[in-house]
Order: structure tokens, then sequence, then C-alpha cells
């Protein structure tokens, strides 16, 4: 995995440690580190930054999100993003992991899923989710091409967010999924 995070006030970050061939651009500022509420634990939505709101992108108004994710890098900087942006967010490790939240009886507008993940793939997990959650909206992330997730070539599971993205793309894609 080859990941980039480009920070407002400080150098852009590369890594080309990892041995999958995707990559990931996020966009986040880590000087603003201010905590947003966590449905979860306080039952508040998250405001949308002033930020997010004066580059004038679609905006979220606390519904709830699960990003899947087997990067803790990618999951960390999504996180933040898409909280500021107004989404209320819990992270799984995995497909497995996603699965068992589910199962739990936890429901979510929106499931972000990476595609490739070891043990149990996005585009498996979404089946397997929609088998007692039919009505689940998901949303696909991969730096991958077509080939390596058993489809033909551009034929991307639907609907599709090619990484890397940016915060904009992130909102765009997020919105027209929920909204869709």
């Amino acid at each position: 995995m080859c990941w980039q995070l480009r920070y407002p006030r400080l150098n852009t970050v590369n890594s080309s440690d990892f041995a999958a061939p995707t990559a990931a651009t996020l966009d986040s500022d880590p000087m603003d580190d201010r905590k947003r509420p966590d449905s979860v634990e306080s039952g508040e939505s998250p405001a949308p930054a002033p930020q997010s709101r004066a580059l004038g992108l679609p905006l979220g108004e606390g519904e709830r999100v699960l990003l899947v994710d087997d990067e803790e890098n990618v999951r960390r900087v999504a996180t933040k993003l898409l909280e500021k942006l107004g989404y209320v967010v819990r992270a799984a490790q995995d497909g497995e992991e996603a699965l068992a939240i589910l199962e739990g009886g936890e429901r979510f507008d929106l499931v972000l899923t990476d595609v490739i993940m070891p043990r149990l793939t996005g585009i498996e997990m979404a089946e397997r989710i929609r088998a007692f959650l039919p009505e689940q909206k998901v949303l696909f992330t991969s730096g991958y091409t077509a080939r390596h997730y058993g489809q033909a070539p551009g034929e991307p599971p639907e609907p599709f967010m090619p990484k890397p993205f940016s915060m904009a793309d992130l909102a765009q894609n997020v919105r027209s999924t929920l909204d869709g």
C-alpha cells in the first residue's frame, strides 16, 4: 500500500512500505484535533467543521457511517475527514469485524468499505450484510483495478470511489450514495 497524506500546514507525507499496490490521498489537518461528539458515546450528531462548510462541500447531518478498512492509517484519517464533514463514524479493521458490529444490532446509514482486505473482501462482506439488511447502502473504495477483485476490467462494484481520493471526492461520493 502506498499512501499520501496532505496536511494544510505541514509537508506532504508519503509511504510505500507496504506490499499491496494501492494508494490513498487523504486531506487532513493534524493541528485540528478537536473531539467531535460520537453518537455511540454521547447520542449527539457531530457538527461539520467550519472549513468543510467554507469549501462548499456536501455535508453530513449526523448520519452514521461504518468505515471498513484494513489499513489503520487510512481508517484514522478517513474517520477524521468524515467527522469533519458532519458524519458519526465507527471504524472496523476488516469485514468480519464489520459483520459482527452489524449482527450485534448496530445500524448505519452507510457502510464505506475497502474492496481488498484479508479474510473477507468488501464485496463478500456486502453480500453477507445484504442477506440480513437488504436495504443497507454500501460505498466501495479501492486503489486496485477491477481485475484484482474478480470482475471484468472496467467493472468495479457500484457505487465505487477510486483511491486515491480527496476530501471533496469523499464528501461527494458519500453524500450521493446516501441520497441515491
